[in-house]
């Protein structure tokens, strides 16, 4: 997605508009945000103003989610996956539409499946928005992305794909997979956390964060001012305008206007 559709993407926006971009990625929306532009450093200059990373994720070393499990013993439960379901995990129908139906369902699916994996923080939820939610998340996920991000967990590196030994002697020239250059990153980046982001834990991001030496590229992290905000908060929270959008715009002023506060 980095080498081909998020640039095609960004090449898209700039010849239509002949504007730099100041780039939102979310989750492994911000991952992909990190491969680009430490892969095309230059040409990231070209296309971006800014990054702006909401609960980023590129190691995984100390999540805290429950999908933390799935990292040691991916190798072994892949092929019956593969056989299962092909190269997508699916997103079931049928289970989404009977957890959105009601209030009582809503919680259960937040309490057995959500909080244990993006962090708990029910008091965010919005009876509003939670029945359209609910429907809308979980989506499928390709095996490729799970098959990348077990071998980030068990390499405890933000190492690029690991296509076996004999193909990385091919495209890396070496037996193991090299580690992404993020000291190549030039575009300014600010990094928003949540001290309760299961999936994103903050230890993680601002490891990240202090692997982008470049001075000029480092724009400061923020904790969201909510000790209970969780990696979900970032898209439902229902205090969101306040807590993060407000400060996420005042980072976006400062990228349109050439500054990078890093406090």
């Amino acid at each position: 997605m980095a080498i081909y559709d998020f640039r095609a993407c960004l090449s898209s926006i700039y010849d239509r508009t002949s504007e730099k971009a100041i780039y939102i990625g979310y989750g492994m929306g911000s991952t992909i945000s990190y491969v680009y532009s430490s892969l095309f450093p230059e040409e990231s200059t070209t296309y971006l103003k800014g990054m702006i990373s909401l609960g980023p994720f590129a190691t995984i070393n100390n999540i805290r989610s429950t999908l933390r499990q799935i990292v040691p013993i991916w190798p072994i439960i892949r092929p019956i996956f593969k056989i299962i379901f092909g190269n997508y995990f699916p997103r079931v129908n049928t289970f989404v539409e009977f957890f959105s139906s009601t209030p009582d369902r809503w919680f259960i699916l937040d309490l057995v499946e959500r909080a244990p994996v993006i962090g708990p923080d029910f008091e965010q939820i919005d009876p509003l928005y939670k029945p359209v939610q609910s429907f809308l998340f979980d989506d499928s996920i390709p095996i490729g992305i799970i098959d990348h991000f077990a071998a980030i967990g068990r390499a405890k590196s933000f190492i690029q794909k690991d296509y076996g030994t004999e193909k990385n002697m091919e495209i890396y020239g070496s037996k193991t997979p090299p580690v992404y250059d993020l000291s190549k990153i030039v575009v300014p980046v600010a990094f928003f956390l949540g001290k309760q982001d299961y999936l994103a834990d903050p230890a993680d991001a601002i490891y990240i964060y202090g692997n982008i030496t470049n001075d000029n590229a480092q724009c400061g992290y923020t904790f969201i001012k909510r000790d209970k905000w969780n990696h979900g908060d970032f898209i439902w929270a229902k205090d969101m305008v306040e807590l993060m959008v407000k400060p996420v715009m005042e980072k976006i002023n400062q990228f349109e206007n050439g500054i990078c506060q890093k406090y």
